[in-house]
């Protein structure tokens, strides 16, 4: 599985947000590559065009993080990964 970011990553209004990325099987990656029109056509039927339009129109707005937000993101971030690891173990990094 590969994750893939709806909105580019050069956005940072939607960088870091988590509504904003798909887990992806690798072949479906590639097609994003070889064939963008039917990849965004998948991506608009699995999310709906307005939530499409609505991580659009984030991704265009300018944004600059504080460090509240970080520090917010980051309690939930561990958080998820102790679930993750409740559920899965523990992965060793490399892995």
């Amino acid at each position: 599985m590969q994750a893939h970011h709806i909105r580019s990553v050069k956005n940072h209004a939607t960088m870091l947000d988590l509504e904003n990325g798909m887990c992806l099987c690798a072949r479906c990656h590639c097609l994003q590559r070889f064939s963008p029109e039917k990849f965004q056509d998948n991506v608009l039927e699995v999310i709906g065009q307005a939530e499409y339009d609505r991580l659009k129109d984030k991704s265009l707005s300018l944004f600059k993080y504080t460090m509240k937000d970080l520090d917010m993101m980051r309690t939930y971030l561990k958080g998820r990964l102790k679930s993750l690891e409740s559920d899965y173990g523990t992965l060793k990094q490399g892995e």
